[in-house]
């Protein structure tokens, strides 16, 4: 009883897809319990859809959607695949679950709300893991799906206003801190000569990444009381919206050359790859340094020469891997997590693996052995 991977192409949609279906024998059956078709939750009473209902009854395989907000982000969107894998794979009260991975190519909410429209439109979901770029903006989709009887989780980005049944991401603000905290610690070992330090972010407006700054500001500050800031969380230098090296090159070269007293610059996503390019293009190494978020083959290789002090991997992959375990929960069992906001730890990456954290060198090696 293995499981096969299939892909598929949703021209209606215009959305990669993956789809992983669970071939477990389901020949008789789930029986939904009363507590999945009819649900008291903090915002009022939710009714599963009669037509999945039916389906699972019929013996039927539950499709879960996974809707992300960028399926060609480096590596997110690969992770995120690989999470929702492992999740569909793990049969929950005897669910057979389909599950496909969906979003626009490059972060575009217009596109993303209109691919979400014509999937609740064609009655194809059976429950909805979704990431959004801007949470104000999806309230009302989320909203209209669980209105039609559809559970939807959250993940990485939370839709709080919405009736999302859970989230799940970092804290991060408290990964922001431990961050501080690490590059602090990695700063004072090794008798760094840092005279300020610079906050930036390709989304510099958004809570996450001012939560992660707050952190990080924080998590410096406990192990180097007196650093000094070049800004602060609500005024990161903004390195473009694509979250690309590309972007990142051409914003932060000029802002490098024009502070020279810049010497460490904290990134709040991948983004932090291209600062390290820009340090390395400027001939600061030694001189110049940065941490920041997420794992690369460029940001991994910083680290070990050098030029990156920390990295926190988010671990998209258990991100989407426990938003299809909970949409399995849910349908089998009529389960959701006593805490509507479920956290999960994040990963540290140093060079040398300082406080137990992971070093560059194996980080570098899962990643090359992953793909």
């Amino acid at each position: 009883m293995g499981n096969s991977v299939k892909y598929s192409r949703m021209a209606a949609i215009g959305a990669a897809m993956m789809t992983v279906q669970l071939t477990a024998a389901y020949a008789a059956g789930v029986n939904v319990p009363q507590s999945a078709q009819q649900a008291k939750m903090p915002w009022g009473e939710f009714k599963l859809a009669p037509r999945i209902v039916a389906s699972l009854k019929d013996g039927k395989p539950a499709n879960v959607t996974v809707d992300v907000m960028a399926t060609a982000i480096p590596r997110m969107g690969t992770e995120m695949r690989a999470g929702m894998e492992r999740g569909c794979a793990s049969s929950a009260g005897g669910l057979a679950m389909n599950c496909n991975l969906v979003g626009p190519i490059n972060t575009d909410p217009n596109q993303q709300l209109s691919q979400l429209e014509t999937l609740l439109a064609s009655e194809s979901v059976d429950c909805l893991v979704l990431q959004t770029p801007l949470p104000g903006q999806f309230v009302r989709v989320i909203d209209k799906y669980i209105d039609q009887g559809i559970p939807v989780f959250t993940f990485n980005i939370d839709v709080d206003k919405s009736k999302r049944f859970a989230f799940t991401a970092l804290n991060e603000e408290e990964a922001g801190r431990i961050n501080g905290v690490e590059t602090a610690k990695m700063v004072k070992a090794k008798n760094l000569s840092i005279d300020t330090v610079a906050l930036a972010s390709s989304a510099p407006d958004q809570a996450w990444a001012r939560s992660r700054m707050k952190g990080f500001v924080a998590g410096y500050k406990e192990i180097i009381p007196q650093a000094k800031f070049f800004n602060d969380p609500a005024r990161a230098v903004p390195t473009g919206l694509s979250y690309s090296v590309k972007e990142t090159l051409t914003t932060m070269t000029p802002f490098l050359t024009a502070h020279p007293d810049v010497n460490l610059v904290f990134h709040t996503d991948q983004s932090v790859e291209g600062v390290g390019e820009v340090i390395r293009n400027l001939k600061l190494q030694g001189k110049v340094y940065t941490s920041g978020f997420n794992v690369s083959r460029g940001i991994l290789s910083s680290i070990i020469d050098g030029v990156t002090l920390v990295t926190i991997d988010q671990n998209y992959a258990a991100q989407t891997n426990a938003g299809v375990k909970q949409c399995a929960a849910f349908l089998s069992k009529g389960e959701v997590p006593a805490d509507p906001i479920n956290f999960i730890p994040p990963v540290v990456i140093s060079k040398d693996g300082a406080d137990g954290s992971l070093k560059a060198d194996a980080a570098l090696k899962d990643l090359q052995s992953s793909k």
